[in-house]
C-alpha cells in the first residue's frame, strides 16, 4: 500500500508544448539553434524517466497481483511495450520535425 502511494506521488498533472523546432542544419541563429538542443535532450531525459516510472510501476503490480497479473497487470505492461517499442520514448516532437527526428 505504500508503495502504491510512493508511485502516485510521483504523477504530474503538468502538461508539456512542444518545443520551437530548428532544424539541425539551420544554424543561422546560433541562438536559437542551442535552446532547441538543449530542449530537445531535457524531453529525450524526460521521455526515458517516464519509462522508468512506468516499469516500477509494472514491477510492483507484478508483486502485488501475483498469479493474477497477467489480466490486473495487462494495461501497464501494454502502455510499457509501447513506449519502449517506440524510437523516441514517446517524447513529445515539435511542428516541423521529420518522422526519423533531424534532431538527432
Amino acid at each position: 500500500m505504500a508503495d502504491e502511494a510512493k508511485l502516485r506521488a510521483r504523477v504530474s498533472d503538468v502538461t508539456l508544448q512542444p518545443y520551437p523546432h530548428v532544424p539541425k542544419s539551420d544554424r543561422s541563429d546560433p541562438v536559437a539553434w542551442a535552446n532547441s538542443r538543449e530542449q530537445f535532450m531535457r524531453e529525450h531525459l524526460i521521455a526515458k524517466e517516464r519509462v522508468k516510472l512506468l516499469r516500477q510501476e509494472v514491477i510492483a503490480c507484478y508483486r502485488k497481483e501475483g498469479v493474477n497479473h497477467y489480466v490486473n497487470c495487462k494495461h501497464l505492461t501494454t502502455k510499457y511495450l509501447e513506449m519502449i517499442q517506440d524510437k523516441t520514448f514517446g517524447r513529445l516532437k515539435p511542428p516541423g520535425a521529420t518522422a526519423d527526428g533531424d534532431e538527432e
